[in-house]
């Protein structure tokens, strides 16, 4: 029930579990002097004592299929691939640590710092300033694009956090409930419970594609 450059792939051998899970561990030994960096830098602003008028923000590069749906690459729409650690750090506007449900991207970094810096952005800009979120508003983002050119073809996704609609060029499209089915292991594109969702979401997709042309991009 995937698009055929997934359900086409053929089953993973043994050797290319042993591969992955080696490629898994030395990324992970690579987290060692990650760790230490980040410790020496936050050392230094405690040192200074700017430790609390500095923005601290810590987010990874794509995700990264570790054999999951078969496959051991990045830029595809699912989980594994798209979902990265963010975490902020800045007391004035954050003084307690909690979790945010809300939807957030990378895009969102530079108009974030434009605004607690007081710098003037441009006219156009592809994020949100985290402010306003963090301030606790309840008018936020209800969906997220995501769209890459990766090896299986140009696909285009949408993701509402509960919802993922992914389209890929003259292939099949893909619906997954992630409260029922988190792995997106189960197409739902065809069930008749989603149809109005799915439509809603098609909508909200032309409407989030029509945006970014606008921006130029």
């Amino acid at each position: 029930d995937k698009p055929l450059s997934i359900a086409g792939k053929p089953l993973l051998t043994e050797e290319d579990e042993t591969t992955i899970e080696n490629v898994r561990r030395r990324q992970i030994l690579t987290l060692t002097s990650l760790d230490r960096s980040i410790a020496e830098v936050m050392a230094k602003l405690e040192e200074t004592g700017e430790m609390d008028n500095t923005v601290v923000i810590f987010i990874s590069d794509n995700g990264k299929h570790w054999g999951e749906h078969r496959m051991d690459s990045k830029s595809t729409a699912y989980e594994e691939s798209v979902k990265v650690p963010f975490a902020i750090r800045y007391p004035p506007l954050i003084p307690a640590p909690y979790i945010e449900d809300g939807l957030v991207a990378n895009i969102d970094i530079a108009p974030t710092l434009y605004e607690l810096s007081e710098t003037k952005a441009p006219n156009a800009m592809d994020g949100l300033s985290l402010v306003p979120l963090l301030n606790g508003t309840d008018d936020w983002r209800t969906c997220l694009l995501l769209e890459a050119w990766p090896d299986r073809g140009h696909w285009t996704a949408l993701h509402t956090g509960q919802y993922v609609y992914i389209e890929t060029d003259d292939d099949l499209s893909e619906f997954y409930d992630l409260t029922i089915d988190p792995y997106e292991m189960n197409n739902m594109i065809n069930a008749e419970e989603y149809q109005s969702m799915i439509l809603e979401m098609q909508a909200d997709m032309q409407n989030e594609r029509e945006r970014n042309v606008s921006f130029g991009n």
